[in-house]
């Protein structure tokens, strides 16, 4: 497939009206070139990314072939990130973030798929992006060239359904959440091995491949979904519940180390509203407080990682992506309906009216990247 290139000037044109709202509370104009990026559909079910500035002013939208997951950007060369097609997509975009327009596009190996998600290393130089082998049924983990996305090598997730991934402090660990769900691009996105879903934790060597440590859990219908780092190499987990209906189940965790995965404690009329369902997960710096997407149950609900325990929750329908601005005083979230929430990291309450984008429903992500 070929991509043409897409000029910003096609797409800044009457962005600024498209905004409503002045801007967020507490947003000081130092932070004017962090740019926020993320997929979206329009309301004819077309596929783009966007990018949002500061003050929740759109800066640049492109059309892209499929619809897309998660944005990520290359460390060193701030101008540059790629956003990877959900599953079973087989496109990966690179953008150019200071001209706000399409660089190049790599596709999967032709017996491989994306997951969405995708980590450069920490000098840029490499991009590892979760893929699904499924004519083995086993999760691998793509590395390409940070420069020319060429695929170099792949080496195993160790695990089923791999999805997001991450680096520890040490830039030479990935830590890896295996979804434990067999797919097929013919089934579309059907899961086929639910009686024997086996989702994992790996922590797998950049280098090698090599499994430095699993961790499982003892619910196998508990996806580990989505991932987040934070001090001391805390881990924060997101999990999807694939079992019976009627089951009220955890659906935070946090892990270190070689500790077990240690689920959080909610009240079940919470666990309930959310529908077994999680999106995103944003962990805090300093307070290690984590904040997480429940688009299906309306919410956004904060966990405390000291204590294993839930904080509070805040309605916001359809909620999916969530970043932590630079200066770490406000979470920011967008959602399905294109509305961009700031809430204060200190007292977990709205910073601000949220500002919407027309004909924007944002997805699942959100990345915070400085391009310049």
């Amino acid at each position: 497939m070929r991509t043409p290139h897409v000029s910003r000037r096609a797409f800044l044109t009457g962005a600024g009206a498209a905004a409503v709202g002045a801007g967020f509370v507490g947003w000081p104009s130092r932070h004017r070139d962090r740019l926020f990026l993320s997929a979206y559909h329009d309301r004819g079910e077309r596929p783009h990314v966007g990018a949002f500035d500061a003050w929740g002013r759109l800066r640049f939208r492109l059309p892209i072939g499929l619809r897309a997951h998660a944005a990520v950007g290359r460390p060193v060369h701030r101008d540059v990130a790629v956003i990877i097609a959900r599953r079973p997509g087989d496109l990966l975009y690179e953008l150019d973030l200071a001209g706000g327009a399409i660089r190049r596009v790599a596709h999967s190996a032709g017996n491989r798929h994306f997951y969405g998600h995708g980590v450069y290393s920490p000098n840029g130089r490499y991009l590892f992006t979760t893929e699904n082998d499924f004519a083995n049924g086993v999760g691998v983990i793509g590395v390409r060239d940070g420069e020319t996305l060429a695929l170099l090598r792949e080496m195993p997730s160790h695990g089923i359904g791999p999805h997001e991934l991450v680096f520890l402090a040490d830039g030479q660990t990935l830590v890896v959440a295996n979804g434990g769900i067999r797919t097929r691009p013919g089934s579309r996105r059907e899961k086929l091995n639910i009686p024997t879903m086996a989702p994992s934790l790996t922590y797998v060597d950049a280098a090698s491949g090599e499994l430095r440590a699993k961790h499982t859990l003892e619910n196998r219908f508990l996806s580990i979904r989505h991932l987040a780092v934070g001090p001391g190499d805390l881990i924060g987990i997101a999990l999807q519940h694939e079992g019976p209906l009627e089951a009220t189940v955890p659906l935070v965790g946090f892990q270190r180390g070689q500790a077990p995965i240690v689920l959080a404690t909610a009240p079940d009329s919470l666990l309930r509203r959310l529908n077994h369902y999680t999106g995103s997960i944003c962990l805090h710096p300093t307070s290690g407080i984590a904040a997480v997407s429940c688009p299906r149950g309306g919410q956004v609900t904060f966990w405390d990682a000291a204590t294993a325990g839930f904080v509070t929750a805040l309605p916001i329908r359809d909620a999916g992506g969530i970043s932590l601005f630079a200066d770490g005083q406000s979470f920011v979230i967008t959602n399905g309906l294109g509305e961009i929430h700031t809430i204060r990291a200190a007292t977990l309450t709205p910073a601000s009216a949220p500002v919407s984008i027309a004909d924007t429903m944002w997805d699942n992500h959100l990345t915070l990247i400085r391009p310049v």
